[in-house]
């Protein structure tokens, strides 16, 4: 991809202090035709005074002091469209109520990821998601059951070489690629409802594999737990949950990337959070970064929408902090 498309995407990111102070400073970076996919409860807005008005203004009025952690930068292209994302922490003196999550005045960590699609060097489409249960979970508010996996801090990558702002060779991106996408839908996507083996996970994970999950789910840190403690309580609730096909999805080096607002479909058929079934359609808004060593994936940082989903189930967190 364009290396000035990384280039102003990482300014963008970086720019905390100057770019997102105003409505007008941040139209430089976006289209006019700009759709901005957020998680609940910002869902989607359209053109930037709308986003400003929304998401920014409200944030930078909560938090003092705010700056990017930035643990995973990179980009890719998508059917002919071109992508950038980057995962990490948005970190900042919480000093005002925000969404209802009381101030705690101290310093939060916000874990993001941002996937943003660029035509003639501006942003015509995001999507962002912000990890807002472990934003309740450090204010003191957590209104879930225990996570079975690790909570809190998750880490950037082990090599500490998550943040590719040159581009990489296209051999070892396309590898990348086609083993995360081997195994989301020749592995997970082959289920058969009865028996975990029949998704063949262990020939796509290296032994030593780390899944960093979601606030509500937690971090794993071999395949044994990432099966206990993510994928057998996920398929006893969605039993039939499928990944769909959705750009953007990238290789770039050793990493590899995507995002959607539909990209894992199910029916909540077994107690789920704490929740019982509901036997709603689920959608899911979702985000996976995966770090390949040699032939196997070895690292997997994944974000979900997890408000969102049980505001699917019926369930609205935010009025229940209220």
């Amino acid at each position: 991809m364009a290396s000035a498309d990384k280039a102003l995407i990482y300014e963008y990111l970086t720019g905390l202090e100057s770019i997102h102070q105003a409505a007008d400073s941040m139209r430089p970076y976006f289209s006019d035709a700009l759709v901005w996919h957020g998680c609940a409860p910002f869902d989607t807005q359209r053109g930037v005074d709308a986003l400003w008005q929304s998401y920014w203004q409200p944030l930078l009025g909560s938090f003092s002091g705010l700056r990017r952690r930035i643990d995973l930068f990179l980009g890719g292209e998508c059917e002919g469209q071109q992508w950038v994302t980057s995962s990490g922490y948005i970190i900042g003196r919480f000093e005002r109520d925000w969404l209802g999550i009381p101030a705690s005045g101290r310093d939060a960590f916000i874990r993001y990821g941002e996937f943003y699609q660029l035509e003639k060097g501006r942003i015509v489409k995001a999507y962002v998601l912000n990890d807002l249960l472990d934003l309740m979970r450090q204010a003191g508010c957590w209104l879930l059951p225990p996570s079975l996996g690790l909570a809190g801090f998750v880490p950037p990558p082990r090599t500490a070489d998550g943040v590719l702002r040159a581009e990489q060779p296209a051999a070892e991106s396309q590898k990348t690629f086609d083993l995360a996408y081997a195994m989301l839908f020749q592995g997970l996507n082959a289920f058969d409802r009865a028996d975990k083996a029949s998704m063949g996970q262990a020939q796509f994970w290296h032994s030593d594999m780390h899944w960093y999950g979601p606030a509500g789910i937690g971090t794993t840190r071999n395949l044994q737990e990432f099966e206990d403690w993510h994928q057998l309580p996920w398929l006893a609730a969605f039993p039939d949950r499928q990944v769909i096909w959705e750009c953007p999805m990238f290789g770039d080096g050793h990493y590899a990337a995507t995002a959607g607002w539909r990209e894992v479909i199910a029916t909540h058929s077994g107690a789920y959070l704490g929740h019982p079934p509901t036997q709603r359609h689920i959608e899911f808004r979702v985000m996976d970064w995966w770090r390949r060593e040699g032939e196997r994936l070895i690292e997997n940082w994944v974000l979900i929408d997890m408000i969102d989903v049980l505001r699917q189930f019926g369930r609205d967190l935010f009025a229940e902090l209220a």
